[in-house]
């Protein structure tokens, strides 16, 4: 049976931590690395992935990567998560498909959004568009981002601070107005790194 994407996930985050940076992560680690607040579903998830034998634990105790590790693709795809407006904010519609890109800006906390609309034409981010996205952590001015307007519809948009401490959603379509909110309106939810328009109209 093949792995949930929760699981995988999981899966791929402890392996890419074994093998590119030489740590065994804890628990807590992948929790936090694959944005889970639920230490308990984490740790079920790992148990469940050492029964299969996609990881195993040494004589240390430390997580390691199982004998059945080598039966799992490499990690060439990304979870579609849903539709993102290129126009005005809408409420984000979920997805729970794969997109194959090969070795092209994978991460194990990207995942993909698909651009609906033309705000972002002049950016090359076309309607039917995906987008690769990253969790934000730290964020520049003028920076690509995923924002969330009043916790209910999102959109994508080059993101300002005005001089007013105004947030400016600013598109890249002279079509559009640039949308001006308070910043207890907005939230970051990533930022862009990659746009893949070759997949235009896949799923």
């Amino acid at each position: 049976m093949a792995l949930t994407t929760k699981q995988e996930k999981v899966f791929r985050f402890v392996a890419e931590s074994i093998e590119q940076k030489n740590i065994s992560p804890s628990i807590r680690d992948i929790a936090a690395g694959i944005g889970s607040s639920s230490i308990n579903g984490v740790h079920k998830m790992v148990q469940t992935l050492i029964i299969r034998g996609f990881l195993a634990r040494n004589k240390d105790g430390l997580l390691v990567l199982g004998d059945a590790a080598e039966q799992m693709p490499s990690t060439t795809s990304l979870p579609l998560l849903g539709y993102i407006s290129a126009g005005l904010p809408m409420e984000e519609s979920e997805g729970e498909e794969h997109i194959d890109l090969g070795n092209l800006l994978l991460g194990p906390e990207h995942y993909l959004l698909k651009a609906n609309g033309d705000s972002m034409q002049e950016d090359g981010i076309l309607d039917g568009a995906l987008v690769v996205v990253k969790p934000a952590k730290q964020l520049r001015n003028g920076e690509l981002v995923v924002a969330l307007v009043d916790n209910t519809a999102t959109t994508l948009k080059r993101l300002f601070h005005e001089k007013d401490g105004k947030i400016r959603l600013q598109p890249a379509n002279s079509d559009y107005l640039p949308q001006f909110y308070t910043t207890d309106r907005v939230v970051v939810q990533g930022t862009v790194v990659g746009v893949v328009s070759h997949l235009q109209g896949a799923a």
